[in-house]
């Protein structure tokens, strides 16, 4: 059963209402209503239950049910037709949600593939939906990819690695969860740190990558490695101190629903800290081999504006607000200027650049040639010398970083379904 709900605070969370409605039984989505200018919500709220029995007591009990000040009334939603959706060729709304009309079905990618959002796997939750294009990709030849230039990029990407674990400061004893760790370059520096009296919950989707993780820290006896989508895993309740992610969180389907549930593993005030990079335009790592892939193959299809990528997460102010909408506080976001060290020098770093990322996708897309690889390489290659120095290459780069952290409680929290009475 769909419920509306109005007459909520400006400062409700979808994490907060999902909680609130919890209490009475399965919630197989919830989509607040925001306002696209003040980013706040708009004060209505979809609900949707698909007990009949649960979502009838949850109306009748919460329907006046004051919060914050506001007699919030909860009810059936109905059914509000359309016809201009049902024109061909007119666009349905999607999971942006920014109009008064009422939020666009998130699940829609999976009933189209016939696909019950309602259903769940084993250690998986069924009210999101997954992302199966990435977790395809991060187990095909491109996986393999990262893989054989490992040591490469551990190198490489050392410099934001440093910046995100200073920034995330494990202590000895906490529990910490690495988000997309890779081949375990970050698993292992926060290991490391929190000690044998901790634990560190490294998760990935990609089994090739997760692989080489786990022999890397074999022997290492308070690590676990879970092949996992974050973004649906069941991960164990406010349990763990700290979560962080050196790019690896601009991959998700849903975004909002995969920090709301990310933030339900940490404990009440935990933190969260990851990493993503800051566009194109301020990163000639992506923007050299870029062009000359360009230049060489010409410019494929462009991806959509914020489409799961590693520049979905550029703009800052639209990643503050999902970290907002997914019920953090304390949000903050850093832009660092640093460099991608290469110590191997110019033709080594040309190779990885042009083997992964940008220009790796056009050409894979564009069909390219070994000779074309190479022709983009050579091109690669001379777009970064001027980046040389003694210590090899080190090409500039700007990083986002982003912090948050769980509330210590919200105000329905610490309130138990029967001390809620209706007005």
């Amino acid at each position: 059963m769909k419920l509306l709900v109005r007459n909520l605070p400006r400062t409700t969370t979808e994490a907060e209402l999902l909680v609130l409605f919890k209490a009475y039984g399965k919630v197989q989505y919830c989509n607040l209503v925001m306002d696209p200018q003040s980013g706040l919500s708009k004060g209505f709220a979809f609900v949707e239950m698909p007990r009949e029995g649960e979502a009838k007591a949850a109306m009748r009990t919460l329907n006046g049910t004051n919060l914050a000040g506001n007699r919030i009334r909860v009810k059936k939603a109905k059914p509000k037709p359309n016809p201009d959706s049902q024109k061909k060729g007119t666009k349905k709304p999607g999971i942006e949600r920014t109009s008064d009309e009422g939020p666009g079905d998130p699940y829609s990618v999976w009933r189209k593939k016939g696909r019950n959002p309602a259903e769940t796997e084993s250690g998986t939750r069924g009210d999101t939906p997954t992302n199966e294009a990435e977790i395809e990709r991060w187990n095909s030849e491109f996986a393999r990819k990262w893989v054989k230039f490992q040591t490469r990029l551990d190198a490489c990407l050392s410099p934001v690695s440093e910046e995100l674990i200073d920034r995330a400061a494990p202590l000895p004893g906490e529990r910490i969860i690495d988000v997309g760790c890779g081949a375990g370059a970050t698993t292992i520096e926060v290991a490391r740190q929190v000690g044998p009296g901790g634990r560190v919950l490294a998760i990935d989707v990609s089994q090739p990558m997760l692989d080489v993780a786990r022999k890397r820290l074999a022997g290492n006896g308070h690590c676990d490695f879970l092949l996992s989508d974050a973004q649906t895993h069941a991960f164990e309740q406010n349990a763990f101190d700290a979560l962080l992610s050196r790019f690896g969180v601009m991959f998700f389907e849903d975004p909002v629903a995969a920090f709301t549930n990310m933030s339900l593993a940490l404990k009440p005030g935990g933190r969260m800290v990851f990493a993503s990079w800051a566009g194109v335009e301020k990163n000639p790592w992506f923007q050299i081999p870029r062009d000359a892939a360009v230049a060489r193959l010409g410019a494929p299809e462009p991806a959509p504006p914020r489409a799961p990528g590693p520049m979905a997460f550029a703009e800052t102010d639209y990643v503050k607000g999902i970290l907002t909408r997914a019920g953090l506080v304390d949000v903050h976001a850093y832009e660092v200027s640093l460099e991608l060290a290469n110590p191997g020098g110019l033709e080594q770093a040309a190779e990885l650049a042009s083997n992964l990322g940008p220009a790796a996708r056009i050409h894979k897309e564009m069909k390219g040639t070994a000779e074309d690889l190479e022709k983009i390489r050579s091109t690669v290659l001379e777009g970064f010398r001027q980046f040389e120095n003694n210590a090899g290459v080190s090409v500039p780069a700007t990083i986002n970083y982003f912090a948050a952290a769980r509330p210590e409680a919200s105000p329905w929290q610490t309130r138990q379904p029967e001390t809620i009475v209706a007005g």
